[in-house]
């Protein structure tokens, strides 16, 4: 199924489920930043909703995304207040959120528990730099234009954003090397350019880019993701890049 029939899908469900609750859907991450890739990407989308959801509502979108997660792209779905854009603090609280990392929560916890957490009030950080990314890139799916609904996002709360997935890449570098460096690398180029790219655009600047990095690893990285095989990195050589990429820590206060 092509990826704008898919959108098109998931607008039309979200508008049932919601009805007058609803205000706009709006993605962002990779397919806003032109560097979806079918393997890899996930489906990235901010709900923006009027008054908070009841339990039902919420039921409804969670089985929803339940089963039109990886069917065939992953989705991940935030929905927040309106009042939450109109009276900003950060970290953001969110109303409802899926992701493929909940999916084992979601399908293998008692009810009840899944209820209560559903009810209860949650924040979360990077919805400073998804919000950042809508308001620079996004589009919408369905509501007011993104001018007319979403207020800038103060810098120092990207950067708080940015520096909670520079710390969680630092230390998964190991564990998820390709996800993590290209991460790096996008945070490295905002810091230094002050703009957003994609991981496709990292994975080039990494290659052909003035750094201070291996480009033939990096070439690695970059060939492996595009063909979205995994790669073997010896620990030294991640060791070393992660140790580059830590002495960046201080630009976050510079910026």
């Amino acid at each position: 199924m092509e990826l704008d029939l898919i959108l098109d899908v998931i607008k039309t469900r979200v508008t049932e489920i919601l009805h007058r609750k609803l205000e706009g859907v709006y993605v962002h991450g990779s397919i806003a930043l032109g560097g979806f890739q079918k393997s890899k990407s996930d489906i990235d989308l901010i709900i923006i909703v009027n008054q908070t959801l009841s339990l039902q509502e919420k039921h409804g979108l969670l089985s929803y995304c339940l089963s039109q997660s990886k069917n065939p792209y992953p989705i991940e779905v935030s929905v927040l207040e309106k009042s939450g854009l109109e009276n900003w603090r950060h970290p953001s609280n969110y109303d409802f959120h899926y992701s493929e990392y909940w999916r084992d929560f979601y399908e293998n916890t008692p009810i009840s528990e899944v209820n209560t957490y559903l009810m209860e009030v949650h924040t979360d950080p990077d919805l400073a730099a998804h919000l950042t990314i809508v308001i620079n890139s996004g589009l919408c799916l369905y509501g007011k234009p993104i001018g007319q609904l979403f207020h800038s996002i103060p810098k120092k709360d990207y950067l708080l954003s940015l520096q909670g997935e520079y710390n969680d890449c630092l230390k998964s570098i190991k564990e998820k090397p390709i996800y993590c460096i290209l991460s790096l690398l996008r945070i490295e180029y905002y810091l230094i350019f002050g703009k957003i790219i994609s991981k496709q655009q990292a994975a080039g600047w990494g290659v052909n880019g003035n750094h201070s990095h291996s480009k033939k690893l990096l070439k690695k990285i970059k060939d492996a993701y595009e063909i979205g095989e995994n790669i073997s990195i010896s620990f030294e050589e991640l060791d070393k890049l992660r140790e580059e990429f830590h002495i960046i820590r201080s630009q976050f206060s510079n910026s």
